[in-house]
């Protein structure tokens, strides 16, 4: 079979995405592995309340002959190093949005994407002298094209891993997995809830109840550490933060792709809820919320319990990804998916130099402390 004959197409901001919303879609929909970064609905309420400059990102499609065979969403990033800052484009990246990716199956077309688009963006780089790629799965067949490249064109890195838990197999079992400490630490928290009243697990899927749901989550989240007597780190304190969840929740509704909340309430008051979204075969734990007076329960652990024995359940459901690999969810028998980014150069004075700038920003002497302290 002829090798196709790619070509780059550029379409900027919110426009430029609806131009492209039904190829978007389109591909979407033929991606046996999906999550939440390559849904439209939720990239449109990443681009609406998360994204510094929505006017500014470019969406570059590239074509073969025929059609729209994959979506590389660019927008303006910084790299800060040595106290130097680095102009550069880069895939969407957020704190509530750490993990990124094109939008294309794990075909040809993924793999032609940087050979294409890197000469693209060189010609029209706007001071922009560097590509960001990632973080995002190492084996997307995305980094094949870095090979064409050349080696003084790159650095390529590993990153940190997301944590998934496998589905697949029955709710006995993945609960045998379990070390004998959070065992018993689950069967003494169900032994302290029944001495409660009050008590009920809500799941919230669409309409008015996801609203209430996701007003109770933000209640929570701001009522301890995160809230305004401490960090004011509360999404609830944030405008921009809050009308990302808002949106998030709008525009993921259906039996399809969805945004759920799942509760515990305890004395009619919720003690822990949990924002996840459905995309194909997969749950994604986007945010997890509780109660601090209701500690002793330990309800974010119950809530956790109660959605891996529900997705166990769903034949239709394979993992949860927990889109971090934060310490405390390794107790949960995961799995770690690993992560890879890349920095490519890309405009005048593109190559070596900047590699090597690069390369000593990810040195072993950089990264040290940070694996000390982890």
């Amino acid at each position: 079979m002829a090798t196709p004959k790619w070509t780059v197409s550029e379409h900027r901001g919110r426009s430029g995405l609806q131009e492209l919303e039904t190829d978007w879609r389109r591909l979407y929909s033929t991606m046996p592995q999906r999550s939440l970064h390559h849904s439209f609905g939720a990239y449109s309420a990443y681009l609406n309340w998360l994204c510094g400059n929505p006017d500014e990102v470019r969406h570059l499609a590239l074509h073969d002959e025929r059609e729209v065979r994959a979506i590389c969403p660019l927008e303006p990033r910084f790299i800060r190093a040595f106290g130097k800052t680095i102009p550069a484009w880069g895939l969407p990246w957020h704190s509530h949005w750490q993990i990124t990716d094109v939008i294309a199956p794990e075909d040809d077309a993924r793999a032609a994407l940087l050979p294409a688009t890197v000469p693209y963006l060189r010609r029209r780089h706007e001071g922009r002298r560097t590509l960001l790629a990632g973080p995002l799965p190492q084996a997307s067949r995305l980094w094949e094209g870095l090979e064409g490249l050349g080696a003084t064109k790159y650095l390529a890195t590993s990153s940190r891993p997301s944590y998934v838990v496998d589905c697949s197999r029955t709710y006995n079992e993945l609960f045998s997995a379990l070390s004998k400490n959070l065992r018993q630490n689950l069967r003494k928290s169900r032994n302290r809830l029944s001495t409660f009243g009050g008590v009920r697990f809500v799941a919230a899927h669409n309409g008015e109840d996801l609203e209430r749901e996701l007003d109770s989550f933000l209640s929570v989240e701001a009522s301890g550490w995160k809230g305004e007597q401490g960090a004011q780190s509360a999404i609830l304190l944030n405008p921009r933060l809050a009308g990302f969840y808002r949106d998030l929740v709008t525009s993921l509704r259906g039996s399809g792709d969805r945004c759920e909340i799942h509760s515990l309430y305890v004395e009619n008051r919720c003690a822990s809820s949990i924002i996840r979204v459905r995309t194909g075969d997969e749950f994604a734990l986007l945010k997890i919320a509780y109660d601090e007076t209701f500690a002793q329960l330990g309800p974010g652990q119950l809530l956790i319990d109660r959605m891996l024995r529900d997705c166990c359940e769903d034949t239709e459901i394979s993992s949860i990804n927990f889109l971090s690999d934060a310490p405390w969810l390794r107790v949960w028998g995961v799995n770690e998916l690993p992560m890879q980014q890349a920095q490519v150069a890309v405009g005048r004075l593109a190559g070596r130099p900047t590699v090597s700038y690069l390369g000593l920003r990810h040195s072993v002497a950089r990264r040290l402390p940070q694996r000390l302290r982890k």
